[in-house]
């Protein structure tokens, strides 16, 4: 499998087996790792993309903070 060559339909079974699988592995992560700040709801785990202040709402980061631009001497 490359991503240059047309796959097979075993192919893009096989890779969205593994999709799934890392999918499911992130969930846990994410759970265990937020705990009860994580407001779960079912969008959470769909694989979508959020805003940071929607992810904020959500219980998401595990920190929140701001950029500090820094200099070089």
């Amino acid at each position: 499998m490359t991503p240059f060559s047309p796959q097979d339909e075993k192919q893009k079974a096989h890779a969205q087996v593994l999709l799934g699988e890392i999918h499911k592995q992130f969930i846990d992560v994410v759970r265990k790792g937020r705990g009860d700040r994580l407001k779960e709801t079912p969008r959470h785990v769909l694989g979508l993309m959020w805003t940071g202040s929607q992810s904020i709402v959500m219980g998401l980061p595990m920190i929140t903070g701001r950029l500090i631009r820094s200099r070089v001497i």
